[in-house]
């Protein structure tokens, strides 16, 4: 008697567990299909493969834009600038210390500053490294 009580009970149990997960299924289930409606993967795939061609072009266009550019730009334009930035600045320190007088009368500290920002902003050497 004991023992068809007990199986019984595990029985109900055992159908009780079955409905719990058909419930969950079907919630699972409701969960997917709103899931599709809203993300629709044809029309997401469809923009995704756009998007790809988009990149692809854009990619090819920067790509001859460059070698354009390459073979308009002469090899040494770099060099040139450098030159001329260096040119200018000179002009301008010039400019701003033609005032100042001779260096022999300024404090040995402030010339190794000076020579230090000379060295930093033309690249030139100090005249006491040279």
């Amino acid at each position: 008697m004991k023992a068809t009580v007990t199986t019984v009970s595990m029985q109900i149990k055992a159908q009780a567990a079955q409905i719990r997960v058909g419930q969950t299924l079907a919630q699972s289930t409701q969960v997917m299909k709103a899931m599709n409606n809203l993300v629709r993967l044809p029309e997401l795939n469809a923009t995704m493969m756009a998007m790809a061609r988009e990149m692809e072009k854009t990619g090819l266009i920067e790509e001859m834009t460059e070698e354009a550019f390459e073979m308009i730009e002469p090899e040494d334009i770099e060099e040139a600038a450098n030159e001329e930035i260096d040119t200018v600045l000179r002009e301008i320190i010039g400019e701003q210390f033609a005032g100042v007088g001779a260096m022999s009368n300024v404090v040995p500290e402030v010339r190794a500053r000076l020579d230090c920002a000379n060295v930093a902003l033309l690249g030139v050497r100090a005249p006491h490294e040279a």
